[in-house]
């Protein structure tokens, strides 16, 4: 990424040719010129993967802003007009003690897995959160619930939370931030309010 004043331009800095950069930046023409990593800059297109029709994209914005600031969101589609099961996010990353949080390499809500990337993300090991190697290389046996190495997923004492909120109350099916439950909740409130209405208009003739 090049600063250039208040003009900002991304790019790469193929590996041949940084070390002429780095003999030529102190030339004047490169004074007002700074390098800042893709991984620095907070404002990201988010690209989210999940194969499957049942998974709502209101839920996945709410996972998304458990993460970071959601400014947009949509669905993208083929030449054709089919859904491709990737939805494209326009997201702020929080920066905490100036450091920002990135987003999780995976998403999980309910029984439905995804992928998530974005130019400037951290690689990690989807078994283990490790930056060090990813999962074909990941030699340990990690709980999915919890994290741990002692015991297997099927053994783990922690109660399983909710993907979408974290909560331990609930899965992610019952989970009242879900868009179903909500749109439930919102058909028996209209219901109930219908109701009343009937009730208060007999009641008065």
């Amino acid at each position: 990424m090049l600063t250039v004043g208040r003009h900002i331009v991304s790019g790469r800095v193929q590996t041949g040719r940084s070390h002429g950069f780095e003999k030529k930046k102190s030339a004047p023409s490169f004074r007002r010129i700074t390098i800042s990593p893709l991984a620095d800059i907070d404002l990201k297109t988010v690209h989210v993967m999940i194969f499957s029709e049942r998974v709502r994209n209101q839920d996945v914005w709410t996972w998304m802003a458990r993460y970071c600031e959601v400014i947009n969101a949509m669905e993208v589609m083929d030449i054709d007009g089919i859904k491709t099961g990737t939805r494209r996010f326009q997201v702020r990353l929080i920066r905490r003690q100036g450091a920002l949080q990135h987003l999780p390499n995976t998403i999980q809500l309910g029984a439905f897995r995804g992928s998530v990337f974005y130019p400037g993300q951290p690689k990690e090991c989807r078994k283990c959160g490790s930056l060090d190697h990813l999962a074909a290389a990941c030699t340990m046996d990690v709980c999915r619930n919890c994290k741990a190495l002692d015991h297997t997923t099927a053994h783990c004492p922690t109660p399983v939370k909710c993907n979408l909120c974290s909560s331990a109350n609930h899965r992610f099916k019952d989970c009242p931030q879900a868009y179903s439950n909500r749109l439930k909740l919102s058909t028996l409130r209209s219901a109930v309010s219908l109701s009343q209405e009937v009730m208060i208009f007999f009641s008065d003739h």
